[in-house]
Protein backbone atom coordinates (compact mmCIF):
# COMPACT_ATOMS: atom_id res chain seq x y z
CA UNK A 1 0.00 0.00 0.00
CA UNK A 2 1.53 3.45 -0.86
CA UNK A 3 3.35 2.41 -3.70
CA UNK A 4 2.62 2.90 -7.44
CA UNK A 5 0.03 0.29 -9.20
CA UNK A 6 -0.69 -0.51 -12.77
CA UNK A 7 -4.03 -0.71 -14.42
CA UNK A 8 -5.17 -1.46 -17.21
CA UNK A 9 -8.71 -0.17 -18.38
CA UNK A 10 -11.92 -3.07 -19.88
CA UNK A 11 -14.53 -1.80 -21.91
CA UNK A 12 -16.90 -3.90 -23.75
CA UNK A 13 -14.96 -6.94 -22.12
CA UNK A 14 -12.22 -5.71 -24.28
CA UNK A 15 -8.77 -4.93 -22.39
CA UNK A 16 -7.07 -1.53 -23.92
CA UNK A 17 -3.99 -2.21 -26.06
CA UNK A 18 -0.58 -1.20 -25.13
CA UNK A 19 1.12 -1.34 -21.52
CA UNK A 20 -0.30 -0.82 -18.26
CA UNK A 21 -0.70 2.79 -16.80
CA UNK A 22 1.32 3.27 -13.87
CA UNK A 23 -0.64 5.75 -11.22
CA UNK A 24 1.17 6.92 -8.41
CA UNK A 25 -0.87 8.06 -4.99
CA UNK A 26 -1.51 11.64 -5.18
CA UNK A 27 -0.77 11.96 -8.60
CA UNK A 28 -3.78 12.13 -10.48
CA UNK A 29 -3.37 10.97 -14.09
CA UNK A 30 -5.34 11.15 -16.88
CA UNK A 31 -6.04 8.19 -18.88
CA UNK A 32 -6.65 8.16 -22.55
CA UNK A 33 -6.84 3.84 -23.52
CA UNK A 34 -7.28 2.76 -27.44
CA UNK A 35 -8.49 -0.46 -28.50
CA UNK A 36 -9.02 0.08 -32.22
CA UNK A 37 -5.83 -2.36 -33.38
CA UNK A 38 -6.16 -0.19 -36.79
CA UNK A 39 -5.42 2.69 -34.66
CA UNK A 40 -2.94 1.44 -31.90
CA UNK A 41 0.42 1.75 -33.80
CA UNK A 42 2.79 5.34 -33.67
CA UNK A 43 3.09 7.23 -36.59
CA UNK A 44 5.21 9.70 -37.76
CA UNK A 45 4.24 12.94 -39.58
CA UNK A 46 6.60 14.99 -40.88
CA UNK A 47 6.96 18.89 -42.45
CA UNK A 48 9.40 21.27 -43.22
CA UNK A 49 9.24 24.66 -42.51
CA UNK A 50 11.33 27.90 -42.79
CA UNK A 51 14.71 27.44 -40.83
CA UNK A 52 16.42 30.01 -38.73
CA UNK A 53 17.97 30.85 -42.30
CA UNK A 54 15.11 30.86 -44.40
CA UNK A 55 15.83 27.65 -46.18
CA UNK A 56 13.69 24.33 -45.53
CA UNK A 57 14.36 22.58 -42.51
CA UNK A 58 12.43 19.26 -41.41
CA UNK A 59 10.89 18.20 -38.51
CA UNK A 60 10.43 14.51 -37.85
CA UNK A 61 7.16 14.24 -35.46
CA UNK A 62 6.48 10.92 -33.68
CA UNK A 63 2.84 10.82 -32.30
CA UNK A 64 1.96 7.81 -29.93
CA UNK A 65 0.04 5.26 -29.69
CA UNK A 66 -3.91 5.95 -29.96
CA UNK A 67 -3.41 9.34 -30.92
CA UNK A 68 -5.74 8.75 -33.74
CA UNK A 69 -8.09 7.27 -31.62
CA UNK A 70 -8.16 9.09 -28.77
CA UNK A 71 -9.00 12.83 -30.36
CA UNK A 72 -9.19 14.75 -27.00
CA UNK A 73 -6.30 13.49 -25.94
CA UNK A 74 -3.02 15.70 -25.41
CA UNK A 75 0.30 14.98 -24.94
CA UNK A 76 3.76 16.52 -23.67
CA UNK A 77 6.58 17.10 -25.93
CA UNK A 78 9.67 16.35 -26.26
CA UNK A 79 12.03 18.64 -28.69
CA UNK A 80 15.10 16.94 -30.14
CA UNK A 81 17.90 18.31 -32.01
CA UNK A 82 19.94 16.74 -34.42
CA UNK A 83 16.36 15.75 -36.16
CA UNK A 84 17.99 13.39 -39.09
CA UNK A 85 19.69 11.32 -36.90
CA UNK A 86 16.84 10.78 -34.04
CA UNK A 87 14.69 8.04 -35.73
CA UNK A 88 16.30 6.17 -38.83
CA UNK A 89 19.45 5.30 -40.05
CA UNK A 90 18.80 6.58 -43.40
CA UNK A 91 18.72 10.08 -42.82
CA UNK A 92 21.68 9.64 -39.45
CA UNK A 93 25.13 12.06 -39.83
CA UNK A 94 27.14 8.62 -39.57
CA UNK A 95 24.68 5.83 -40.81
CA UNK A 96 23.06 5.08 -36.96
CA UNK A 97 20.10 6.69 -36.11
CA UNK A 98 19.49 7.04 -31.94
CA UNK A 99 16.54 5.01 -32.34
CA UNK A 100 14.33 7.33 -29.75
CA UNK A 101 11.26 5.58 -31.19
CA UNK A 102 12.49 2.24 -30.16
CA UNK A 103 13.26 3.45 -26.68
CA UNK A 104 10.46 4.96 -26.23
CA UNK A 105 8.56 2.05 -27.00
CA UNK A 106 10.60 -0.53 -24.79
CA UNK A 107 9.98 2.07 -22.16
CA UNK A 108 5.85 2.32 -22.75
CA UNK A 109 6.16 -1.39 -22.73
CA UNK A 110 7.31 -1.89 -19.40
CA UNK A 111 5.17 0.38 -18.18
CA UNK A 112 8.14 2.99 -17.19
CA UNK A 113 7.34 5.67 -19.72
CA UNK A 114 4.20 8.15 -20.67
CA UNK A 115 2.73 8.70 -24.12
CA UNK A 116 4.26 11.83 -25.85
CA UNK A 117 4.92 13.58 -28.82
CA UNK A 118 8.84 13.54 -30.24
CA UNK A 119 9.37 16.94 -32.37
CA UNK A 120 13.01 16.50 -34.11
CA UNK A 121 14.24 19.18 -35.84
CA UNK A 122 17.12 18.73 -38.49
CA UNK A 123 20.21 20.89 -37.50
CA UNK A 124 21.44 23.11 -40.37
CA UNK A 125 24.35 21.14 -42.22
CA UNK A 126 26.88 23.20 -42.32
CA UNK A 127 25.41 25.74 -40.16
CA UNK A 128 25.39 23.34 -37.29
CA UNK A 129 28.19 24.33 -34.60
CA UNK A 130 27.12 27.52 -35.39
CA UNK A 131 23.40 27.29 -34.42
CA UNK A 132 24.72 25.16 -30.83
CA UNK A 133 26.46 27.16 -29.69
CA UNK A 134 26.03 30.41 -27.47
CA UNK A 135 28.87 32.28 -28.40
CA UNK A 136 31.75 32.38 -31.20
CA UNK A 137 34.86 30.52 -30.28
CA UNK A 138 38.46 32.09 -30.33
CA UNK A 139 38.26 32.03 -34.27
CA UNK A 140 35.00 33.62 -34.51
CA UNK A 141 32.98 30.55 -35.03
CA UNK A 142 30.27 29.45 -33.46
CA UNK A 143 27.75 31.93 -31.47
CA UNK A 144 23.93 31.60 -33.42
CA UNK A 145 23.02 29.36 -30.23
CA UNK A 146 20.42 32.00 -29.01
CA UNK A 147 19.35 33.04 -32.22
CA UNK A 148 18.71 29.10 -32.89
CA UNK A 149 17.07 28.86 -29.70
CA UNK A 150 14.40 31.51 -30.45
CA UNK A 151 13.68 30.41 -33.76
CA UNK A 152 12.60 27.10 -31.93
CA UNK A 153 10.82 29.03 -29.46
CA UNK A 154 8.80 31.52 -31.66
CA UNK A 155 8.70 28.88 -34.96
CA UNK A 156 9.06 25.50 -34.01
CA UNK A 157 6.81 25.27 -31.32
CA UNK A 158 4.11 27.14 -32.65
CA UNK A 159 3.56 25.23 -35.94
CA UNK A 160 3.71 21.87 -33.74
CA UNK A 161 1.27 23.12 -31.44
CA UNK A 162 -0.98 23.97 -34.61
CA UNK A 163 -0.27 20.29 -36.09
CA UNK A 164 -0.85 18.11 -33.30
CA UNK A 165 -2.41 18.10 -29.88
CA UNK A 166 0.43 19.02 -27.65
CA UNK A 167 0.12 20.44 -23.69
CA UNK A 168 1.08 23.97 -23.14
CA UNK A 169 3.13 24.94 -20.45
CA UNK A 170 6.78 24.39 -19.14
CA UNK A 171 5.97 20.83 -17.38
CA UNK A 172 5.10 19.72 -20.80
CA UNK A 173 8.47 20.84 -22.50
CA UNK A 174 11.38 18.79 -22.41
CA UNK A 175 14.09 19.37 -25.07
CA UNK A 176 16.75 16.70 -25.71
CA UNK A 177 20.11 16.11 -27.99
CA UNK A 178 23.68 15.25 -28.27
CA UNK A 179 26.78 15.93 -27.43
Amino acid sequence: VGGAVQVKPLAGGSWSLGANYVVKPGQPRVIYPYFDQKLSQPRREDFALPGPDGAPRMVRVRLPAGYDENTVATYPLLVMFDGQNVFDAQTATFGVAWEVDEAIDKSMAAAKFQELVVAAVDHGGAKRIDEYTPWPDIKGQGGGGPAHLAWIHESVLPAVAKKFRIQTGPQARCVGGSS
